[in-house]
């Protein structure tokens, strides 16, 4: 018996390779594939995706004492990207991710930079937000890691990463 959480595939022995070969030859092989590309796995609360969020977070200086409140998260970002403030884009790529940035940007200046942290999601959202982030003049970057600030990512798999529709953006 197999729990709920294996993503186990179980072939059945009239589906093996050999069995396949002598009865149907090559285009077996297909229909092997087609059954490994449609079976279904149960989605399990721990692959649940988080929805794009974008948080305004503080540049940290060299200088702590320069810091308004030391207490407040910040990170460090490369001098090559200016001094435009920093939002922190994580989660999945929504098809609406670009109007949800653009309400919280309202007046932005160009050079704010979008941190983002991400596993990608949906092509159309990722090219749009893409789209929305060169149209105004915005910088995009992606630190391998958040220093002591590791605690604002909401799911640690996120860390150092930005693939998928992420990359578009």
């Amino acid at each position: 018996m197999h729990s709920a959480s294996a993503k186990t595939l179980v072939i059945p022995k009239w589906l093996s390779f050999s069995a396949c070969n002598k009865a149907l030859g090559a285009l077996c092989l297909f229909s092997v594939s087609f059954y490994f590309l449609y079976v279904p796995t149960p989605l399990l609360a721990a692959d649940a995706v988080v929805g794009m969020s974008f948080t305004r977070i503080a540049r940290c200086t060299s200088n702590a004492s320069a810091n308004v409140d030391s207490s407040a998260p910040c990170l460090a970002v490369p001098q090559e990207l200016g001094e435009g403030e920093l939002i922190l884009a994580q989660g999945h790529i929504e098809r609406q991710s670009s109007e949800v940035l653009g309400q919280i940007v309202g007046d932005m200046p160009r050079g704010t930079t979008v941190v983002f942290q991400s596993l990608g999601g949906d092509l159309m959202g990722g090219l749009r937000l893409g789209q929305f982030i060169r149209a105004k003049g915005f910088n995009t970057y992606l630190p391998l890691g958040l220093g002591a600030n590791e605690s604002l990512l909401k799911e640690s798999k996120l860390l150092g990463k930005c693939v998928s529709s992420c990359a578009y953006s």
